[in-house]
């Protein structure tokens, strides 16, 4: 009897010890993503690369340098695709507000997105700071910053 119930302990025990191994490995890794800068279009090439967090500054005496009608931040996709349950949000000054959607999953690479004035109703985006946002679901998985700046004395 004794024996009996020392082997159904011991199956017991290296049961209970497989079942969580198995089931970590196969557990997914977070999804990770990381912000590389800006874009800014204004329609005239070549489109000005800004580093995250940087500022932009256009010379506003200059009536060849046009408005900031674009922005586009960059972003890496590391690890494993993103679900296409993604969102991209930039919030920016007088409560400019974008938020969008995807509608496949992305795979691991270097991309960016791209936020048009015109799709919120204006011609040109005002200077101020803005914030990009790539979530999934309500975690952000990476957020960048940049200003933009009138120059009134160039």
């Amino acid at each position: 009897m004794k024996r009996a119930l020392v082997a159904a302990m011991a199956i017991a025990t290296s049961v209970g010890v497989a079942v969580p191994a198995a089931s970590g490995a196969n557990a997914k890794p977070p999804l990770k993503a990381t912000s590389n800068g800006w874009y800014v279009f204004d329609g005239v090439d070549p489109t000005t690369k800004t580093p995250k967090g940087g500022t932009n500054t256009r010379c506003v005496n200059d009536p060849n340098t046009p408005p900031v009608n674009a922005l586009g931040p960059r972003f890496t996709i590391k690890n494993r695709p993103a679900p296409k349950t993604r969102k991209y949000v930039l919030n920016g000054p007088e409560g400019i507000h974008f938020a969008g959607g995807a509608t496949s999953s992305l795979a691991p690479g270097s991309y960016y997105r791209k936020f048009r004035s015109r799709t919120i109703g204006r011609s040109s985006l005002p200077t101020g700071k803005y914030t990009f946002k790539l979530k999934v679901g309500s975690t952000v998985l990476t957020s960048e910053t940049i200003t933009l700046v009138d120059d009134p004395n160039c």
